[in-house]
């Protein structure tokens, strides 16, 4: 068993998917199967169709942590008491100023308030949250992570000029209903408009060469919209920025929506 771990580590280390005649999954299945009796009775019940999940359980997920011990040639898991949480969530805050003028025009809402909408629970388990449910699950939201203040901060302004000009309820634009801050004042992500789309963006609906490539009367309808939504923007001096295809949605009713004001940029 020593030399098969030793083995089984030096494939690990390669980064490599195969290393001589081990493959790494050799390793994974190696190394989970133990366990498996330990994730059947620690895993929730995945037939519970009842099941809520909150944006609580997602960053901050209930955890567990086993050693692998070798006794007698036989492996042998160890599930290990802890109570430190082995990573720390992405996450960004703001000074007291801007948290100030924040809390002037949008809302802030805790994360066990905010319920992840799944088709079924094992996707509110791994998967990003994306669409979100707030007020007692009246409202359907967009949930966008942060990750870096600068880019959020762009985009918080710009989402004040898009409410202060009132653009948020006249034409097809991204607004924001609220920020997700945590107990300990970090911002978690923002509460944006959810466009039920289907994960198919503009740059996904044109295909010239497809059957379903859309008609010259819907290209024409979503051309005129994208220029009603942009002509608002400049008319109030509001700058879009970061303007590629994917950043337009069409949504069920076949209508264009402009997303993403966080702006572009270059690395470095």
């Amino acid at each position: 068993m020593t030399n098969k771990y030793k083995s089984y580590l030096e494939v690990l280390k390669s980064g490599q998917e195969v290393l001589g005649e081990i493959y790494d999954t050799d390793v994974y299945d190696w190394v989970m199967a133990p366990s498996e009796p330990f994730f059947t009775n620690l895993a929730p019940n995945s037939l519970d169709k009842t099941i809520t999940v909150t944006l609580k359980e997602y960053p901050y997920p209930e955890f567990f942590i086993f050693i692998l011990d070798i006794i007698d040639e036989k492996l042998q898991p160890r599930l290990m008491p802890t109570e430190e949480s082995p990573y720390w969530p992405s996450s960004v805050r703001f000074d007291d100023d801007f948290l100030d003028d924040l809390e002037t025009w949008t809302s802030f809402y805790d994360p066990p308030n905010i319920v992840i909408s799944h088709r079924t629970p094992e996707d509110a388990l791994f998967k990003a949250p994306r669409k979100v449910l707030i007020d007692k699950g009246q409202t359907v939201c967009f949930f966008k992570r942060c990750y870096g203040s600068l880019q959020i901060t762009q985009e918080l302004k710009t989402y004040k000029k898009i409410h202060e000009a009132g653009l948020d309820s006249r034409v097809n634009v991204c607004r924001l209903y609220g920020i997700v801050m945590d107990d300990c004042d970090f911002i978690l992500g923002l509460l944006l408009t959810y466009v039920d789309c289907g994960d198919r963006p503009l740059s996904a609906r044109v295909h010239p060469e497809e059957p379903d490539d859309p008609t010259p009367a819907t290209r024409e309808q979503w051309m005129g919209q994208l220029e009603t939504a942009l002509s608002a923007l400049h008319e109030n001096r509001i700058v879009w920025g970061d303007i590629k295809a994917a950043n337009v949605l069409i949504d069920e009713n076949e209508d264009a929506w402009l997303v993403d004001f966080g702006g572009g940029y270059t690395e470095g």
